[in-house]
């Protein structure tokens, strides 16, 4: 291969690059939108503070979509899969996200309870197609040039960021707990109470005058109640909307997949993409060596004969140092133990719990929770692109350093309603620090 020629393979398009970051925004766009709307979600649907643990169990089935395509590309190794396989997992999940904007709120009765069976089932199908997209995506890729590999994985970075970025937008309304009282001139007065705990729930003086949402006007009392007969038995829950529905995040979500298709379809069948494919046929029986232009001698033995591939022995020697730190199988072993320990805490434990260990501070700390980790998630990912932890040392003590914020988690999950702290502004302020740095250490490991 002349130098012309390389050169020409190793140049890409910015256009392709940014059609690969659009198809990657899918990947996980959904899923991580579901749960950064969890606050709004968890108040309006029956499930209430246990949605998110249906969620974290319903989403493990999602598994068997990598497993079922990894078969059928071992089955039928002549055909190439991928790219309808992509086309499917594109047009499923924009038709998922568009139908939760629609039938989130849907409930059906299940025995004597009511339970949003529209919401899990169709978080099944995402999360099937959605786990898909970290193998079918990666096949796909094989049919560009190897440079746009780190394009697909911005796109899933960012796949987190953009719904965390639209939820702060959002901004999801204040949830009360409020008292109906009727007054001496027979009029209905909402009081809001101010320390909500059970010894103060038929206290009068825990209750204060509110904003009523019809005339946005305060209600002001010459004096407070006396017999507490005066008060319904029962609290009454206002919810504020927030700036925008539940509904328009969606279909924000499934405007994103559009785009998604659309660059999808490019990527095949443009003309301005095809230049960027990778000719499979001839890549097959090469083997992908980094060039050492030092090597004078032997690029010119084989530009003499129009290739320009890197002798077996030179790489040898020039890969001399990476051989000499390959691990042994027993840390081979160890370090795929702390994997899998690693993404156990973080997907099965800490997400599950999420709910009861940040709302019983509030639900400003359990928004500020479900928003801010899909955003630190994208940062450690980026940040993995220049600083590599090489060291067992250092990855077992990282390890280990999660583990016990993980452990102070689900301590805190396990004692709610009224954990550590619970009436102090430090304790959701510790427990959202200690979330987003149990999930940036494992993001950046994992």
């Amino acid at each position: 291969m002349t130098l012309t020629n390389r050169s020409r393979q190793d140049s890409t398009k910015l256009g392709v690059h940014v059609l690969v970051v659009l198809l990657g925004i899918t990947s996980w766009s959904i899923m991580n939108g579901l749960w950064v709307e969890l606050p709004i979600l968890v108040v309006h649907l029956p499930e209430g503070w246990t949605l998110p643990s249906y969620l974290t169990i319903i989403c493990q089935f999602g598994n068997i979509g990598p497993i079922v395509f990894s078969l059928l590309v071992y089955l039928t190794p002549r055909k190439k899969i991928e790219t309808p396989t992509s086309f499917v997992i594109v047009v499923a999940l924009t038709l998922c996200a568009a139908l939760y904007g629609f039938l989130w709120k849907k409930t059906s009765p299940i025995g004597s309870n009511e339970h949003s069976v529209a919401l899990m089932s169709l978080t099944l199908c995402q999360s099937i197609f959605a786990a898909t997209t970290s193998t079918a995506y990666l096949a796909f890729m094989s049919h560009l040039k190897a440079q746009y590999i780190g394009s697909i994985f911005i796109g899933m970075s960012l796949s987190g960021l953009i719904p965390a970025l639209a939820a702060v937008v959002q901004i999801p309304g204040e949830v009360e707990c409020l008292r109906g009282a009727i007054n001496s001139t027979n009029e209905s007065v909402a009081y809001q109470l101010k320390n909500f705990t059970q010894s103060n729930l038929f206290d009068l003086n825990a209750f204060e005058p509110v904003i009523e949402a019809a005339s946005n006007q305060t209600i002001h009392m010459t004096r407070l109640l006396q017999n507490s007969s005066d008060f319904e038995n029962t609290l009454q829950l206002y919810k504020e909307e927030p700036s925008f529905s539940v509904k328009y995040f969606f279909l924000m979500l499934a405007s994103l997949g559009g785009l998604s298709f659309l660059s999808l379809v490019l990527l095949i069948y443009h003309p301005y993409c095809k230049t960027e494919h990778a000719d499979i046929k001839k890549e097959d029986n090469c083997r992908l060596v980094p060039i050492k232009r030092s090597n004078s001698s032997a690029n010119d033995s084989n530009n003499s004969q129009g290739v320009n591939l890197e002798p077996t022995e030179q790489a040898q020697l020039d890969n001399k140092d990476e051989q000499d730190e390959q691990l042994s199988k027993a840390e081979s072993w160890y370090l795929l133990c702390l994997l899998a320990w690693i993404n156990m805490l973080q997907t099965s434990f800490v997400l599950a719990i999420q709910v009861y260990s940040s709302l019983p501070y509030g639900l400003f700390f359990y928004n500020g929770a479900t928003k801010a980790e899909n955003i630190v998630d994208p940062i450690a990912c980026f940040l993995t692109m220049w600083v590599k932890v090489k060291s067992i040392r250092v990855i077992s003590s990282l390890t280990l350093l999660g583990t016990l914020f993980s452990a102070y988690i689900i301590i805190v999950a396990a004692m709610s309603p009224n954990p550590f702290l619970v009436k102090h502004i430090a304790g959701g302020i510790l427990i959202v620090s200690l979330e987003n740095v149990c999930l940036f250490q494992n993001s950046f490991l994992f």
